[in-house]
């Protein structure tokens, strides 16, 4: 075997052969790591460390042809301008050469092989990849684990679909990295590819580094629609099926990168989730469920490429100008399901807050938990959430002491006929507001009030056509 050795902060280090073999180690609580890799192979090495990931580089490329069994120092092993570098590069290493690059993110971080692992060992490297950030790798690990307890029953059930829930919600924004294929917009890394990022430098979304230009090829507005209707959905959906399958009895301890101190503990806390966990990330994911049906309900026609590359020059005028039926409803729409996802994500927050008021043991601990918060304190936000389910049903009085505001109907919005934006938006002159809203502003949702009162959208108290709530 050939050894790599070299200091991190508390992460993992991770190689890909050709063949899609995955080889991981974890840095000891020093930074020091000893990856080991079968010879003679081609590899692809990888840094996970606070929530980014990014390929070893070496002068542009990232395919290192490992030829003999070697030891090697790499030396300090960094994240810079968004990928792996090492103080000593490892061409430099005895019968390794430069193999070339393939910038597309290896499947076994997708689907990592667990052929031959025991559920414990599937979890312990899930966990290992959870924690320091590795969301796509965690969720390839935990859908795994839910594959082998699927049908069972008891704690090692729960934890596996409970984190397999979890991961698919954080690696919605976290699978950013390129596969290589042309096969549509399936997830962020197909559109990042669409509009021209470099696919070797993205280790986290928060640090991509903008194209310039963004590429002809840079996805449409109704192009990313079609992502949120289809793909984007389906995850949260997913997401939603795997917390669902979660028991009251749910209880894991487990290690969480804690960098500023939300927790009991130093750099790495020790948290429990439970259910309450399990109903707050149920709740959660249904009201993204509820944003994705709500946008992409919506006609979103427009060319993003040239807008993102004439900031300024291409103003939202000119893009109503130039699509008719931006913000009309889609053929087909219907936001009943929205209305539904919102009315059961409202009644599974308030089942989670009261879980966790239920709970008898220390709650500082807890992943998910209410700071403290007393049941009095917590009173008039659960009787928020009731009141906000009565209004996706009945209409509701929005009455001042003084003066009544009209009547809001959100029944009238979730349903087969939603709202149309377009034809209530008001006139532009570039970006700027230079009319008031057009017809009955918000249709038959918000009605009632007085034209011309302070509840009336259109009220125009500086008589410049334009309304006081735009300005």
């Amino acid at each position: 075997n050939a050894v790599f050795r070299g200091r991190v902060t508390g992460t993992v280090i991770a190689g890909v052969d050709q063949s899609g073999n995955l080889f991981t180690v974890e840095a000891d609580n020093t930074g020091i790591f000893a990856l080991q890799l079968p010879t003679p192979g081609t590899y692809r090495l990888y840094l996970i460390e606070q929530f980014s990931t990014a390929p070893l580089v070496v002068n542009g490329s990232n395919l290192f042809v490992v030829g003999q069994p070697v030891d090697f120092d790499l030396g300090n092993v960094t994240i810079v301008n968004g990928v792996a570098v090492s103080s000593n590069s490892i061409l430099t290493a005895t019968g390794v050469t430069d193999g070339g690059t393939n910038t597309a993110f290896p499947a076994a971080f997708i689907n990592p092989p667990t052929a031959g692992l025991s559920l414990d060992q599937i979890f312990d490297l899930g966990f290992t990849a959870l924690q320091n950030g590795g969301f796509v790798l965690a969720r390839g690990y935990f859908k795994a684990a839910a594959a082998l307890t699927n049908g069972q029953t008891g704690n090692d059930a729960d934890t596996a679909n409970f984190f397999y829930g979890l991961t698919q919600l954080a690696a919605l924004l976290d699978e950013i990295q390129s596969d290589g294929t042309d096969n549509g917009l399936n997830n962020l890394g197909d559109i990042l590819d669409a509009a021209g990022y470099d696919p070797l430098r993205r280790p986290n979304i928060t640090q991509l580094m903008k194209p310039i230009p963004y590429a002809a090829t840079t996805p449409s507005g109704e192009s990313l629609r079609q992502y949120l209707a289809g793909p984007a959905r389906m995850q949260f959906e997913s997401a939603i099926a795997s917390f669902e399958k979660v028991s009251p009895t749910f209880q894991r301890t487990w290690q969480v990168f804690n960098p500023g101190g939300l927790y009991p503990g130093g750099s790495v806390a020790t948290v429990e989730s439970d259910y309450g966990d399990a109903l707050a990330f149920l709740s959660l994911a249904k009201q993204e469920l509820a944003v994705v049906l709500i946008v992409s309900s919506y006609d979103l026609s427009g060319d993003v490429g040239q807008a993102l590359n004439n900031p300024g020059l291409v103003t939202f005028q000119a893009i109503l100008a130039s699509n008719a039926n931006l913000l009309v409803h889609v053929p087909g729409a219907n936001l009943t399901p929205a209305g539904q996802a919102l009315d059961s994500a409202y009644d599974l927050l308030g089942q989670a807050i009261t879980f966790m008021q239920n709970e008898s043991d220390p709650q500082t601990d807890d992943f998910v938990n209410l700071r403290g918060l007393t049941p009095m304190q917590l009173q008039p936000f659960l009787q928020k959430l009731a009141d906000a389910r009565q209004a996706l049903v009945n209409p509701v009085a929005l009455n001042q002491p003084d003066m009544s505001m009209g009547t809001l109907t959100l029944s009238n919005y979730f349903d087969a006929d939603g709202l149309n934006l377009r034809q209530f938006l008001p006139a532009f002159t570039g970006d700027q507001v230079s009319g008031l809203f057009g017809g009955t502003p918000f249709g038959d949702v918000y009605n009632g009030y007085g034209g011309g009162t302070l509840a009336d959208p259109n009220h125009d108290t500086n008589m410049n056509m334009v309304p006081d709530i735009l300005e």
